[in-house]
């Protein structure tokens, strides 16, 4: 699925829906296009650098379902369709966790903002200050 930095991303959607009779044969439809985007909103600039989205169906002690699934790094946003209504038999949750950082790096071309950035971990960090000359370049 697109993620929510247009083409060139890339988003995971959960489709749970819920009050689905399967005591006989039935189809179900999934419609992406009322998908949400499920995201948090911090106090300052972030980078997502990781989530965890859970999901839980039960209906007795002994009656429930789980799933928890961890979007790979390439993930740039979570997107849910809404239940339609709410849950009269038993019980639905639905929750995200995110691992946000403080942007380690920042840029801007003209009026665009690029904040989409990851950082690749294990890797040598950039030395503060000007980059050191190229090879064969005078200064």
């Amino acid at each position: 699925m697109t993620g929510a930095h247009g083409p060139h991303s890339l988003g995971q959607g959960l489709p749970a829906v819920t009050g689905i009779d399967l005591g006989r044969d039935r189809t179900a439809v999934f419609d992406a296009r009322k998908a949400r985007q499920v995201r948090s909103v911090p106090p300052r600039p972030s980078t997502a650098d990781g989530a965890r989205v859970d999901l839980y169906r039960g209906f007795a002690d002994d009656d429930w379902s789980a799933s928890a699934r961890w979007p790979d790094a390439s993930t740039d946003s979570v997107w849910a369709l809404p239940t339609g209504r709410r849950v009269t038999e038993g019980e639905f949750v639905f929750g995200t966790r995110w691992r946000l950082n403080q942007p380690a790096l920042t840029v801007h071309s003209g009026d665009q903002d690029f904040d989409d950035l990851r950082v690749e971990r294990a890797a040598t960090p950039l030395p503060r200050g000007a980059p050191p000359p190229r090879r064969g370049v005078r200064r």
